[in-house]
């Protein structure tokens, strides 16, 4: 198994918490326990069960979004789930070629395509493919949750890819016997954990972002969620409040997302940067303001708005050869947070 730029770390009570959200210690949250915050927002983002959405669209979405960013763990993971769940392996090929699925839900395919808009956000989906969805029958709340599950799933895949997570070991033998003895099991703690009653998490302030979460009100749960996962982001111990901010203005500004440019720039302003600082940081990716954290990662940051795989991992190598393991992955988790800010922000478009 290969291995991750930033190392396992062993703390039973985290590992606890991580087996009652998920019934077992994953690799990605394992290797995300040197920054509990982002350990937190991950599974508080999980925690998340569509009700709204065709049944089975989500697994669909988490894969076919993994897949299209090239995520090594999240696909792996994503394959072996779909299998275990039944899907014939002739559907789970046709998924990976982006053919239609024409034994599915007919909202299946449009659904699909909407989720690599939201993936590959060039450009993203609006208001004529929101009402494509809408004219097949999908209300206000399943296409919240659609955005929901495809932007959760970019922040997880952003994660997985620039830390450089191995996959799970089935994923690798996704056809092996260790699958068959293992997928009953795997079909049961899936189906077991969605059977849960939803908890909204306890009420949370997410800072600055709070105006985009209003096109999340159809579905209540999901924004409270988001708002709980944001506010964890808040909890940083090694990324200052601005430097955090202008992470969030610069992916905003490469993926034309205005409102969230304009809500990190606010934040980045009430952080103690001067406007006219934090234009010329977006135009020229770097001042004389910067501190030596800024010069590593404002960067960095609008190369995660679109990324090609064999480029940005050698990227984050490097900079894990330069910053300690908490770092590198709090500008990792912050990295993701705003490529999913930005997908929710299209939401805007939908209602």
């Amino acid at each position: 198994m290969s291995r991750s730029i930033v190392r396992r770390v062993s703390d039973p009570a985290l590992e606890l918490e991580i087996k009652q959200a998920l019934g077992g210690v994953p690799e990605l949250p394992r290797h995300l326990m040197q920054a509990p915050w982002l350990l937190r927002q991950f599974m508080t983002l999980g925690a998340f069960n569509p009700s709204a959405l065709p049944s089975g669209l989500a697994d669909l979405v988490f894969y076919v979004v993994s897949r299209d960013n090239a995520c090594r763990y999240c696909a792996g993971f994503g394959r072996v789930l779909l299998s275990a769940l039944g899907y014939r392996e002739r559907t789970i090929d046709r998924l990976e070629r982006e053919l239609p699925i024409a034994d599915l839900d007919p909202k299946i395919d449009p659904a699909l395509d909407v989720a690599r808009k939201l993936s590959r956000f060039n450009p993203p989906p609006r208001a004529p493919e929101f009402a494509r969805l809408r004219a097949l029958g999908m209300d206000d709340a399943a296409i919240v949750e659609l955005v929901f599950v495809a932007a959760r799933t970019t922040h997880a895949n952003r994660i997985a890819t620039f830390l450089d997570i191995p996959p799970e070991a089935i994923a690798e033998r996704p056809r092996g016997l260790l699958f068959r003895l293992i997928a009953p099991l795997i079909r049961w703690r899936v189906r077991a954990q969605r059977r849960r009653p939803a908890t909204p998490p306890p009420a949370a302030s997410p800072g600055a972002y709070e105006p985009l979460l209003a096109p999340l009100a159809p579905v209540s749960l999901a924004q409270a969620i988001v708002r709980a996962a944001l506010a964890r982001a808040l909890e940083s111990q090694r990324i200052p409040r601005r430097t955090a901010a202008m992470i969030t203005a610069v992916i905003a500004r490469a993926l034309g997302s205005p409102h969230t440019e304009a809500l990190a720039l606010a934040e980045a302003e009430a952080a103690g940067l001067a406007p006219d600082a934090a234009r010329g940081w977006l135009r020229r990716l770097t001042g004389p303001e910067m501190s030596p954290l800024e010069r590593e990662l404002i960067p960095l940051a609008r190369e995660t708005a679109r990324y090609q795989v064999h480029l940005i991992k050698p990227r984050f190598a490097a900079l894990s050869e330069r910053l300690d393991d908490v770092t590198v992955i709090e500008a990792a988790g912050l990295f993701a947070q705003a490529n999913m800010l930005c997908r929710l922000e299209t939401l805007e478009h939908a209602h």
